[in-house]
């Protein structure tokens, strides 16, 4: 209840800004990219997607991605680094795997190679050694505890 309260008074505040010679379907389409966006980030393709799913129109759509995009809502380049980073450093997979996520994600080719380079060959480096060592670590303190 509280939650949708809020998603509201957001969705009245953000929409100030927009068009009202386009009137009420370009504030619905705001508000359902908004609520989307507020559950998880998405990448610019992935919300036209959804909005034109929905039935609204491809200007309308590409209005509320311009403003989307300049509140910062929206933005692949960041979108894309998080995802890098998230899985590199954190899963631990490879850059081609992350690579390959981005592109299913429909991300620009070159916003994944400029986010495929921000992330250091050093630290991906020191993270799997890490990663190795504890679980070289977990096993050997396993061992101890069975006796073997």
């Amino acid at each position: 209840m509280v939650r949708k309260k809020l998603v509201r008074e957001a969705d009245a505040y953000l929409c100030v800004g927009i068009d009202e010679a386009d009137g009420e379907l370009e504030v619905k389409a705001y508000s359902c990219a908004f609520r989307s966006l507020s559950m998880s980030a998405c990448s610019r393709e992935k919300i036209r997607e959804k909005l034109l799913k929905r039935s609204f129109s491809e200007a309308v759509v590409g209005a509320v991605i311009a403003k989307l995009e300049e509140q910062r809502f929206l933005d692949d380049e960041e979108y894309a680094r998080s995802i890098v980073k998230h899985d590199v450093l954190v899963n631990c997979r490879s850059k081609k795997l992350a690579e390959l996520k981005l592109r299913s994600l429909r991300v620009d080719d070159w916003i994944i190679q400029d986010a495929l380079a921000s992330v250091d060959n050093g630290e991906v480096f020191r993270v799997l050694i890490l990663s190795s060592l504890t679980t070289l670590l977990v096993a050997f303190c396993k061992r101890l505890k069975c006796g073997t």
